[in-house]
């Protein structure tokens, strides 16, 4: 019999939850909201080497984050009032909605933001030290995006509170991850008019960067200068001077299909050339992996690296060694083809009777004759059938 009374209760219990949701799913709403992500660096091992009490400096974040909170808001011209500041393991998440900024307001916001990581160790910290007899963490981390959020209102004991999701928000906190050992980094599709006061001198100290972010691939960032000289550190420690490159081919009723990329005039190499993807390895990746990434981060697509078809070498200019590569045959997996990165002007699935000509005859010198073997190994393989 308890039992059974059990299961009445998890079913009323179920019942209630549904209930919530849909009452949820109906209040919700979408609006545009810049997402800023503060991390204090090293505050975990901070804590534990001094067994301290840290409810002062989880105190003073929090002071410092509703002080910018409000900065920020009075920039975007909102009234403040449904600004979200929370605290999130050893940094802050910072949501203000907006409306899309001007250039002006861009800039005004790269300067607030700028104070930022100063205001935390000019003013907050000497106040701590004192506090607490010890020398506080000073060095924070900030990431910042833009773009659209699900507003939810939701009701705790009687109150309501708005709440924000999206994938904005997670952006940010990668961003602030990479932030290193402090600075800010702030997406350039969200605010990509800072690029001009950034070539014009407007603003000092920034930077136009592209970063492999986690989760979200290659991002074009603007950053502070600190920030650029360590991720570059970071990248040289991490990147092999060995490339890798994958055709990715697919099998229709009227014939076999390449995806091409066509290169962007900016590009060093081949600049406007159509391409099939690749880049430098990472250290611990094999050759497999490294295609596997590329045509993800490139192309936004899964593909299966097959074998070798051949070798090949890239002279960047003559004052760097040339750099060992190989090309492997790939089948298509999965996904939508979709420019993923700054590398390219367009995508496209392309028959392979077209490659070499008209639009596509230019074409990087190797790929055709690469494109004709990679078809000749899928077909002797079951990985090559429809």
């Amino acid at each position: 019999m308890s039992g059974e009374n059990n299961s009445n209760r998890r079913e009323v219990k179920t019942k209630e939850l549904a209930g919530a949701i849909r009452r949820l799913a109906e209040k919700k709403e979408e609006t545009m909201v810049l997402a800023v992500f503060a991390d204090i660096r090293n505050f975990t091992s901070w804590a534990a080497k001094h067994s301290l009490n840290i409810a002062p400096v989880v105190t003073a974040f929090s002071v410092f984050a509703l002080r910018f909170g409000e900065k920020l808001a009075g920039v975007l011209g909102s009234d403040g009032s449904s600004t979200l500041v929370k605290m999130l393991g050893d940094g802050v998440l910072i949501v203000v909605p907006c409306k899309e900024p001007d250039s002006e307001t861009v800039k005004r916001l790269a300067e607030v933001l700028t104070e930022m990581s100063e205001v935390w160790t000019r003013v907050f910290c000497p106040v701590l030290k004192k506090t607490i007899r010890c020398r506080p963490p000073e060095e924070i981390g900030v990431g910042v995006s833009m773009g659209p959020a699900i507003v939810l209102e939701i009701e705790t004991e009687g109150e309501e509170r708005k709440d924000y999701f999206g994938s904005v928000l997670n952006r940010a906190q990668r961003l602030s991850g990479l932030a290193r050992p402090k600075g800010v980094i702030i997406d350039a599709e969200a605010m990509y008019e800072l690029k001009d006061h950034i070539n014009q001198g407007a603003i000092k100290g920034w930077r136009d960067e592209t970063f492999f972010v986690p989760d979200f691939g290659r991002v074009r960032v603007f950053c502070t200068d600190d920030v650029a000289r360590t991720q570059l550190r970071e990248y040289l420690k991490s990147r092999i001077e060995v490339h890798a490159a994958g055709i990715c081919l697919r099998k229709t009723s009227n014939g076999w299909e390449v995806l091409l990329g066509c290169r962007k005039q900016s590009r060093e190499l081949y600049p406007g050339y159509w391409d099939t993807g690749g880049g430098h390895m990472v250290s611990g990746e094999t050759f497999e992996e490294t295609v596997r990434r590329q045509h993800r981060e490139e192309f936004g697509i899964e593909s299966e690296p097959i074998c070798v078809v051949d070798t090949y070498s890239i002279s960047p200019n003559r004052e760097r060694p040339l750099i060992p590569g190989l090309c492997l045959a790939c089948r298509y997996v999965s996904g939508e083809p979709r420019k993923s990165s700054d590398e390219f002007e367009q995508i496209e699935w392309v028959p392979v009777s077209r490659v070499g000509k008209g639009k596509y005859a230019r074409i990087i010198p190797g790929i055709p004759k690469q494109i004709q073997k990679a078809i000749s190994i899928l077909e002797s393989t079951t990985a090559g059938s429809v």
